[in-house]
């Protein structure tokens, strides 16, 4: 099937749809990226509460000294 005899209509719309899947790849990446993020996040939360909770008990003892 040469380009000739492809109706101009699935042209078209398989640019149309190349176009929106390439969309749809960008958004993945986007996502993957903010989840990556807020796993990041996530894993320096935790960190901070345990040093926060290493610091009361310090000052507990601290405090009772």
């Amino acid at each position: 099937m040469t380009m000739g005899s492809v109706p101009t209509t699935m042209v078209v719309g398989y640019a149309s749809l190349s176009t929106r899947m390439g969309v749809v790849d960008a958004q993945i990446a986007t996502m993957t990226r903010l989840m990556e993020r807020s796993s990041r996040a996530d894993e320096q939360l935790q960190v901070m509460r345990t040093q926060a909770t290493k610091l009361e008990e310090r000052l507990e003892r601290l405090e009772q000294w």
